[in-house]
C-alpha cells in the first residue's frame, strides 16, 4: 500500500519536515528562560531597550541564584482561616385577639480567601389579628 491508498500527502510530510529543521522552536519560559536567551539584561533592561547589554553567564547566574533565594507563600497571601458569627434575636407575644413574631439577625462571614467577606442583616416580622 503506497501513501496515497493510505491518504497521506506526501507534500504536507517534507514541507513539515524542512520547516522544523530550518526553523527549530526554542521556548523562552518565564525570567529564567529570558535571561538564559538574553532577551533580559543588565539594569533590568530588555532586548528591545535602547542601550541593552546582554549579562555574563557569571552575571546570569549571580541574578538568578538572587531571585531563587527569595520565596513567597502563595498560600498564606491569598487565604485566611475563615471566621463567622451569627446573631439572633426574635420577640413574640400577643394577646387572645392578636399575636405578633419579630427576629432580627445579624451574619458575619470572613470566607477563607483574603478580601472576601460579607456581612447579612436580616428582619422578619408576622402578625395575626
Amino acid at each position: 500500500m503506497n501513501s496515497r491508498q493510505m491518504g497521506l500527502r506526501t507534500d504536507r510530510i517534507i514541507q513539515w519536515s524542512v520547516l522544523s529543521v530550518c526553523a527549530p522552536h526554542v521556548a523562552v519560559v518565564g525570567i529564567t528562560g529570558m535571561v538564559r536567551a538574553n532577551k533580559l539584561g543588565r539594569d533590568g533592561k530588555l532586548w528591545t531597550d535602547e542601550g541593552f547589554e546582554a549579562m555574563s553567564a557569571a552575571e546570569q547566574e549571580a541574578y538568578l541564584n538572587d531571585l531563587a533565594s527569595h520565596s513567597t507563600d502563595w498560600f498564606d497571601e491569598l487565604f485566611r482561616t475563615a471566621f463567622s458569627m451569627n446573631h439572633y434575636l426574635s420577640l413574640s407575644g400577643g394577646t387572645d385577639v392578636a399575636t405578633y413574631y419579630v427576629s432580627f439577625g445579624y451574619s458575619k462571614d470572613n470566607g477563607i480567601l483574603k478580601k472576601v467577606s460579607y456581612d447579612r442583616y436580616s428582619l422578619s416580622t408576622k402578625a395575626t389579628i
